[in-house]
């Protein structure tokens, strides 16, 4: 029963994921996942859940792997069954988005080119109102999305489980209090720092007074305008070649990584890394708009990408697809973080990076940790209630006083991902810190510039998903992976360090 399971299994991440390729890479403008659950449904049921936990009762204590293996199939089983339970409103609000135009100025602008040209639109005013006419896109879709929240809630206790909240505390060993008290102290300790670096650089980057701000300039400040020449969108292939090449890989030779980077008017403009097949077939797909967010983006999912590519296809299907996501967040931040690094800068784009960039860079990720510190939060009050409209301000207020940004209540959902995604992104950063910092120790402060790193990242990257973030960071010495390196980490970066207690 297993093995033809398992066998399915892999069938059924092939299709998803080459479906979700087609279409969030602009090739195709429909999702169409109702053949894909029509055929592989059975996989998900209560009965086929069931049948998983018995198998997983039947496995002896010492087998520890075995017992994790079904662990993670019954994890994976019941993630997909609430999918599968949204799946015909997954599709229609795929298609509104897809389908919706901006009139804007002599042009006609899809909702993922409307988006891209927020962060290039050098006008406050002209900002503002192009995400007013984004918001109006949102505002069509949002009834969906709430009856899509209600249904899956529905679709969580019908499979025994008393909330939303409970399939992720069970099944993928979340600590929402712990996390909790992370995402709290996090705010509370970099309130002041954050926001004395925020005010500065808002006007000396936009030209926008704090109280001002909206959440239309986002992706402008986070563009870096005056550095854009330093990071032009030709340059981005040579880029990912080079970082490989000092790890020892060759990019040329990877014919299961294909690279994405084409224009097309629906491609999502959110980079991502989808592994169609795990080792065999993996698209990295970007949507370059130019300037320093495009390395980011490339560099994060090149950690994704490498990461698939170099799982063992000896594994179980369940080590390769249905494991702990913040791991391969772990890998894609490690990458990321190169674009931090004056070392890297200067060797690889020739850009003796000033301290004021460098502070700029970690305005920015500051920014994201808090963003997310008080989405995390804020997803756990969406998902104690039963009515998510009831939340939508608070969404608003929560997001605004984390980032300084004047966040709309509209994208209560809109900017919400499924399976408390946000969570998975904040313990990989937590984690990030502590393998970084490994890599330093061991093969020195260019790391990346030393096959010996680059072999010892693909052992890591050969056991795909069987352990989690925090498993893999006390194999390489952390007893138990904390707050405090990411917190010292920002504030020394930024001017002031951590007041040790």
């Amino acid at each position: 029963m297993l093995e033809t399971y398992r066998e399915e299994l892999a069938r059924f991440h092939e299709a998803l994921a080459r479906e979700e390729y087609e279409h969030y890479s602009g090739r195709k403008d429909a999702l169409d996942l109702e053949p894909i659950y029509d055929r592989y449904g059975h996989l998900f049921t209560p009965e086929a859940v069931e049948a998983l936990r018995r198998e997983r009762e039947a496995i002896p204590e010492a087998f520890e792997t075995a017992r994790r293996a079904l662990d993670l199939l019954i994890a994976e089983a019941t993630e997909r069954a609430l999918e599968m339970a949204v799946r015909p409103l997954t599709e229609r609000i795929a298609r509104a988005e897809a389908a919706a135009e901006i009139a804007w100025d002599e042009e006609v602008l899809t909702f993922a080119q409307a988006q891209q040209r927020l962060a290039t639109e050098p006008s406050p005013a002209r900002r503002r109102e192009l995400h007013a006419a984004c918001l109006d896109i949102l505002r069509r879709t949002n009834e969906l999305r709430a009856e899509r929240w209600r249904e899956m809630h529905r679709a969580a206790r019908r499979f025994g489980h008393p909330d939303y909240r409970s399939v992720y505390r069970t099944l993928r060993a979340l600590d929402f209090e712990a996390l909790g008290r992370q995402w709290a102290q996090f705010l509370e300790e970099t309130e002041e720092l954050y926001q004395a670096h925020l005010q500065e650089a808002l006007w000396s980057e936009l030209g926008v007074r704090p109280q001002e701000a909206h959440r239309a300039d986002i992706p402008a400040f986070l563009r870096l305008e005056r550095y854009a020449e330093v990071f032009p969108r030709e340059g981005l292939r040579a880029i990912y070649a080079d970082v490989l090449q000092g790890l020892g890989i060759e990019a040329d030779r990877q014919r299961n990584i294909e690279m994405d980077d084409e224009e097309r008017p629906r491609k999502h403009p959110r980079a991502f890394c989808a592994p169609i097949r795990i080792p065999e077939e993996i698209k990295l797909v970007i949507a370059p708009n130019g300037g320093a967010p495009d390395y980011q983006a490339l560099l994060h999912e090149a950690g994704h990408a490498q990461h698939y590519a170099w799982t063992s296809a000896a594994l179980l299907p369940e080590f390769r697809y249905a494991g702990d996501r913040a791991l391969s967040e772990m890998y894609a931040f490690l990458l990321e973080s190169l674009l931090r690094e004056p070392r890297w800068l200067e060797d690889a784009l020739r850009f003796p990076a000033s301290e004021h960039f460098l502070k700029l860079m970690a305005g920015q990720r500051l920014f994201l940790l808090r963003r997310y510190a008080a989405k995390c939060e804020y997803e756990q009050l969406l998902h104690a209630t039963d009515e998510p409209e009831e939340v939508a301000a608070a969404y608003a207020e929560r997001l605004t006083r984390a980032t300084g940004f004047q966040y709309p209540p509209e994208e209560f959902l809109s900017d919400v991902d499924d399976g408390f995604y946000a969570a998975d992104y904040w313990r990989a950063w937590i984690a990030e810190v502590w393998l970084r910092d490994y890599v330093k120790t061991k093969f020195g402060h260019r790391w990346w510039r030393h096959p010996r790193a680059g072999r010892f990242l693909i052992e890591l990257w050969e056991t795909g998903e069987r352990y989690t973030a925090e498993e893999i960071v006390r194999q390489i010495g952390a007893s138990a992976p904390t707050i405090e390196p990411l917190l010292d980490e920002v504030k020394i970066v930024l001017g002031r360090r951590r007041r040790r207690r």
